[in-house]
């Protein structure tokens, strides 16, 4: 069936992304691959059913030590979660 869901992986776009420029959209449809956008920003990803997708939410305030930028708080989050 053309519209099954291919249920092993998914393909999430950041919100900017645009599907035509960053994947091959009719191998995709094809294959039944689910693709999503996501509310935030960031790259594309392709995902599987052992991928973690977190959100935090907070106020600089709480955390002066860390710059509100991406590669900042993905340290951050490394380090405070994973050691």
């Amino acid at each position: 069936d053309m519209h099954e869901v291919n249920r092993s992986c998914a393909i999430i776009l950041g919100i900017g992304g645009k599907p035509e420029k960053l994947i091959d959209v009719k191998s995709a449809k094809e294959d039944g691959v689910l693709v999503l956008k996501r509310f935030s920003g960031g790259g594309t990803v392709v995902v599987d059913h052992s991928s973690l997708w977190t959100t935090l939410i907070g106020r600089t305030e709480m955390l002066p030590d860390v710059k509100p930028f991406p590669r900042e708080i993905m340290r951050w989050s490394a380090e405070s979660i994973f050691g």
